[in-house]
């Protein structure tokens, strides 16, 4: 099951224009650390180490990932929290009320 399937019964207006706002800072905050990382380290389409050591390589590779892996982290947090409160909104909307409490 994909995102959106997930999602299906979800509407542009159970989503805040301030939570879209969100989403796209963080994907243009990605996008910015993609290209950066693309230009500093791979200019040609190609990884450039800027060292001969090996071991210095995997170091630059880990550095690497980490940044990549927590670009695409805030992304994914900005779109989980967006979505659980556009869920919220959803039950909020289409939730029935409940019966009076009989024992009462």
């Amino acid at each position: 099951m994909t995102r959106l399937d997930s999602l299906h019964a979800l509407n542009v207006d159970d989503y805040a224009a301030a939570d879209l706002n969100k989403i796209r800072r963080a994907m243009n905050q990605l996008s910015a650390e993609l290209y950066a990382v693309v230009n500093g380290c791979a200019p040609a389409g190609e990884w450039q180490p800027t060292t001969s050591d090996p071991l210095q390589q995997l170091g630059e590779v880990d550095a690497l990932l980490d940044r990549l892996y927590r670009a695409v982290g805030g992304v994914r947090r900005t779109l989980r929290n967006a979505d659980e409160k556009a869920r919220q909104n959803y039950l909020d909307r289409t939730a029935e009320p409940l019966a009076a409490d009989a024992s009462g």
